[in-house]
């Protein structure tokens, strides 16, 4: 049975400071990382194609869960690290700058957490040649760091349903700061037994893990954007504020 984090305290003047032992931090980006299984990095094809092109370079994200999904609806049988081969094709990565400018054109840029948000998403899929049966929305506040493991097990609640799509979103504290991922449930076997998540995200690739630790998988996820690497080799600290899981179901 787990006991909890280790802490490490030190006396100095009087004074008792603990702290978390350094051997723990970075243990949910090691769990992260553990289940990705076809790496990709949406900036290297953008500075490839579109080394001047200052909205591509701010990132594709939106497009490349759309290819993304497209890929796997008509190819559910094939590995990741196929579905990843095509995903870093020059073509697809065209594609995607296409549908990520049609959403930006839709939204004007705007990233507030508004309702015409998800219609531009909605008409953008619509304009990708997507047709959407039903769609369901859900919003999870993570402002509080306490609450961020919760939040994280709600999510892997609201992407439960079998062989429905998710766009997952991610809006941090800094200002106008967004990220789209993507994921999908297969059906497992007799009651869902051996069902497993596929996650996108187009800054790290795609993941495998079970059903039963999709909460684990979204842990490491926010823990993997508090140190986010930038292209200077920099350590940002994006802190996630806010999650938009929206389910979808295509006809």
């Amino acid at each position: 049975m787990s006991t909890g984090p280790s802490i490490v305290c030190v006396v100095s003047g009087g004074r008792c400071r603990c702290r978390l032992d350094p051997k723990e931090k970075g243990m949910g980006m090691a769990a992260f990382d553990s289940y990705c299984v076809a790496p990709f990095k949406q900036r290297q094809p953008i500075q490839r194609l579109f080394p001047d092109d200052h909205e591509a370079t701010k990132g594709i994200c939106f497009g490349l869960c759309l290819e993304w999904i497209k890929r796997h609806r008509a190819n559910k049988g094939e590995t990741p690290q196929t579905r990843i081969a095509y995903i870093d094709q020059d073509s697809t990565i065209l594609h995607a700058s296409i549908k990520q400018r049609l959403y930006r054109a839709e939204l004007h840029f705007d990233l507030d957490l508004a309702s015409e948000q998800l219609g531009a998403r909605n008409q953008a899929m619509g304009q990708a040649g997507f047709k959407v049966a039903s769609s369901r929305t859900e919003w999870m506040s993570a402002s509080d760091p306490d609450s961020v493991k919760e939040v994280t097990k709600a999510i892997a609640t609201a992407t439960a349903g079998t062989h429905t799509y998710h766009l997952v979103s991610l809006h941090f504290t800094q200002r106008g700061a967004a990220h789209a991922t993507c994921c999908y449930k297969s059906g497992g076997k007799a009651f869902g037994l051996g069902s497993h998540l596929y996650f996108f995200d187009p800054n790290y690739g795609e993941f495998k893990v079970s059903a039963g630790s999709a909460a684990d998988l979204f842990a490491g996820l926010v823990d993997r954007y508090r140190h986010y690497e930038a292209r200077d080799g920099s350590t940002i600290d994006y802190r996630v504020k806010e999650f938009v899981v929206q389910s979808i179901s295509f006809a």
